[in-house]
């Protein structure tokens, strides 16, 4: 997800990454949806250039 570009070749990052982890509800599901709407917005048109890999974790 990091990797993410839009068309400027501005990468996602990780900063933005932890942006979104931190404004975003906290269960698993909801949090991975949150990233996943937040790289599609932030990439807007540009094509995909490399597969995503999204992992969350329940701790108990």
């Amino acid at each position: 997800m990091t990797e993410a570009f839009k068309g400027n070749h501005d990468e996602f990052g990780e900063d933005r990454l932890l942006t979104v982890a931190d404004s975003a509800p906290h269960a698993g599901m909801a949090l991975m949806a949150t990233r996943l709407e937040a790289v599609a917005e932030f990439a807007g048109d540009a094509p995909q250039s490399d597969d995503m890999t999204v992992l969350t974790l329940k701790r108990t």
